[in-house]
């Protein structure tokens, strides 16, 4: 299988750019379907940490004012492991018999609509830097999973990926730079200015949900997340080290 540096090389630039904004105001739109929304998020491994009985770890949230109980996700392997050995080093309860389990997102979503709840309602835990990254980009400090994904002209640049043309969002700022380089080698030095935005992915999945307006919903259809590279490694690596 193609590592997903190769597979981002492979993405055709298209000639113009996508308008528009994930957050302008206007009309109200459709959502995206449920069926949309697990396809998009089939593409993001997450891990979670579950007991003997693979459970999930749950952390406290507020909903409304109101306290709950939700899934621990964590956005890169290490970052998972790291929490779950330190666990064990101050003999957490939990950690004993607890394990790290990688899951697509999509799976997640499913299992949150099949109880009554939604893509937001996990306690998402950032790639360390990858926010660092993030803060980096923004000036300030993040809030949330980032996202990075390239402007020009007012615009998001697409990818054009077999029939489909794309907006791609990315989880590691240097796989976003494999795209922007891959761009300017094909403009050959002519001007446009590329800009990196930072997006938190609970907001575009909230927006996924309840879009603002008709040309929101158009984008969001053509957004395609990429994982970290990294943590696609980091999954195979760890098939090979169990054998499977």
């Amino acid at each position: 299988m193609k590592s997903l540096v190769q597979r981002i090389a492979t993405l055709g630039l298209v000639g113009g750019t996508l308008l528009g904004s994930l957050f302008i105001g206007g009309l109200r739109a459709l959502a995206l379907t449920q069926e949309q929304i697990v396809d998009k998020l089939s593409t993001v491994p997450v891990f979670i940490i579950v007991d003997g009985e693979g459970r999930s770890l749950m952390a406290s949230a507020s909903n409304g004012g109101e306290a709950v109980e939700v899934p621990l996700v964590f956005i890169d392997g290490e970052g998972a492991e790291g929490f779950l050995e330190n666990a064990q080093e101050n003999n957490e309860p939990f950690a004993a018999e607890a394990r790290v389990a990688s899951i697509w997102l999509s799976d997640l979503y499913t299992q949150a609509q099949a109880q009554g709840g939604e893509t937001v309602d996990f306690a998402y835990i950032p790639d360390s830097e990858e926010l660092e990254s993030a803060q980096a980009e923004a000036g300030e400090e993040f809030a949330g999973v980032p996202l990075f994904v390239a402007r020009i002209n007012g615009g998001y640049l697409p990818v054009q990926l077999g029939e489909e043309t794309l907006v791609p969002m990315f989880f590691a700022r240097e796989d976003l730079q494999v795209l922007i380089d891959q761009f300017e080698q094909q403009t050959n030095g002519a001007e446009a200015t590329i800009e990196v935005e930072v997006i938190a992915l609970e907001a575009v999945l909230q927006k996924m949900e309840s879009p603002d307006n008709e040309e929101l919903n158009r984008l969001l259809e053509a957004v395609r997340l990429f994982p970290d590279s990294e943590v696609v490694e980091f999954i195979r690596d760890r098939q090979a080290e169990s054998g499977n």
